[in-house]
């Protein structure tokens, strides 16, 4: 997750960025989306395809264990952001399944079934409504979901878990230091945490540090971790979703997390560790 502010520091660190008028589109999108819906967005990401790219954004909102999570997308020659659907365990099944890489049509259908295409989801002529059919637009939102669970890097700290059971910005926050730093202990997945005792985090010494560790990821080394000393900066790369970047401003509250790739994991994964 990024503001679009961190993006040229991002561009210039990863050599990836958006043009400006994908710039100007997601900002507008991203003010209406927060109006309308009370949420906190950001830029999450691009998955390029064959013919056109989506663009992400995830919206924050309250919850408990870790904040709610909403994502929108729109395609480079649709700038107009609109809501991922949900998905079924059927759908996400078919999704895990796909091989090769996206289109960039959200209404191409993947199930080898282009029968009635042009009605999508609309009501027969019975006014009975069709269930929808497997496109990519299903295939985009596992893809981003199974990335955003993998990453969503944030340092160690950042956030505390109140009474309540809900994260909030911790205001005392000043960021790592060099030391810091250069450990994966000290940065963490913004996901519910699957072994963490919240409400003794909640009301213990241990508010900050609730999440799980980039250090206990599995399998070791999938994490590329670089802290530049003269910059004042450290940066993590995911091996095993090429493209993932993250930075943080040692001595700050400023960090961001961005997805620019082909939406595949690293197959070779286990022959580089």
């Amino acid at each position: 997750m990024a503001s679009l502010k961190n993006l040229s520091v991002i561009a210039a660190l990863s050599g990836q960025g958006l043009t400006v008028e994908e710039s100007a589109a997601l900002e507008v999108g991203m003010r209406r989306r927060s109006n309308e819906e009370g949420l906190t967005c950001w830029y999450w990401g691009k998955i390029t395809g064959t013919d056109n790219d989506y663009l992400v954004v995830i919206g924050h909102g309250p919850g408990k264990g870790c904040v709610s999570k909403k994502f929108f997308f729109c395609t480079s020659n649709n700038l107009v952001l609109q809501e991922m659907p949900s998905l079924s365990s059927e759908f996400a099944g078919k999704a895990a399944a796909v091989q090769g890489r996206f289109k960039g049509d959200p209404s191409l259908l993947l199930d080898g079934d282009e029968e009635d295409e042009d009605k999508g989801d609309d009501e027969d002529e019975e006014g009975v409504v069709r269930p929808p059919k497997f496109s990519e637009m299903h295939r985009l939102a596992y893809t981003v979901n199974a990335i955003e669970n993998d990453t969503a890097v944030v340092p160690r700290g950042c956030g505390v878990i109140d009474a309540t059971l809900s994260i909030r910005p911790n205001a005392g926050f000043r960021g790592l230091s060099f030391a810091e730093a250069g450990s994966l202990d000290n940065y963490q997945h913004l996901r519910p945490s699957a072994t963490a005792d919240l409400e003794a985090a909640a009301t213990g010494a241990k508010a900050s540090d609730f999440l799980d560790r980039l250090s206990d990821d599995e399998p070791r080394g999938v994490w590329a971790l670089r802290v530049d000393a003269a910059q004042k900066r450290s940066t993590i790369r995911s091996l095993k979703w090429p493209g993932y970047f993250f930075f943080h401003e040692l001595g700050s509250n400023n960090f961001a997390g961005v997805y620019t790739g082909n939406g595949l994991a690293n197959g070779d994964l286990g022959f580089m560790l």
